[in-house]
């Protein structure tokens, strides 16, 4: 399976190809931009499913990525969020859409892994992406306009990333592991990849990591690259 030499840190190194493809392609016009990242797209999608075990760093995966890269260009330069955001009704029939179709491809689809290249259907599962992505953007704008109470948590988490990437599987995966096998519950390789499963397990790691991150940022910040911290309020974010 690509990427798989790499551990956690595919995701990462996925993304700056994806920054790095980007940066020269959007020096194009849009008209021809668009094209070539539905054809890079699709061959994403013909590479992982003709192509076994080839790519060290899940390139295949990287094709794919660009095509949501640019759906966030393009919404994050058009203001269409906020433009949705000052108009009630639309908002509201937007997010109503978009749980709609989120949740009618959570139905109909199969396991979504980007990391072990699953995508089940490709329509379903870019209807799903799309329309889940789309309703973050919706979501994110409107909280930042309303409280500073569920703003501060998330900009917590935002700037803290790295460290879940990086140590959410190991040693979290398999402590989480040994607990339920302590507690005589059923078990497999698969058990998060449902969907109330894996919602449990990120509310897990998202309290869990407080510490760690806490930790780290005072005593290690040259571990997630950031320099030793010189205020209360660094050493918190």
């Amino acid at each position: 399976m690509p990427g798989h030499g790499i551990g956690n840190s595919w995701f990462i190194i996925a993304l700056v190809l994806v920054e790095i493809i980007a940066f020269f392609l959007f020096k194009l016009d849009i008209k021809l931009r668009l094209p070539i990242l539905a054809f890079l797209a699709i061959g994403g999608f013909v590479l992982n499913y003709y192509v076994d075990d080839l790519y060290f760093w899940n390139f295949p995966a990287v094709l794919i990525g660009l095509l949501f890269f640019e759906c966030g260009t393009l919404v994050k330069s058009g203001d269409l969020i906020q433009r949705i955001i000052q108009k009630k009704r639309i908002l509201v029939i937007s997010v109503i859409a978009c749980i709609v179709l989120n949740g009618t491809s959570v139905f109909f689809n199969g396991t979504v892994d980007m990391w072990r290249t699953q995508y089940s259907n490709v329509g379903w599962f870019l209807i799903g992406a799309l329309s889940g992505t789309y309703l973050v953007f919706l979501l994110s704008v409107f909280l930042e306009k309303r409280t500073k109470i569920i703003k501060k948590p998330l900009i917590f988490y935002e700037k803290n990333t790295l460290l879940i990437i990086e140590f959410h599987v190991f040693p979290l995966y398999k402590l989480i592991e040994i607990v339920l096998n302590k507690l005589g519950f059923p078990y497999n390789d698969n058990a998060l990849s449902g969907n109330i499963e894996g919602f449990i397990y990120a509310l897990i790691c998202l309290i869990i990591f407080i510490p760690v991150i806490l930790v780290f940022n005072k005593y290690f910040p040259w571990f997630v690259g950031k320099n030793k911290p010189q205020t209360k309020e660094d050493r918190v974010l």
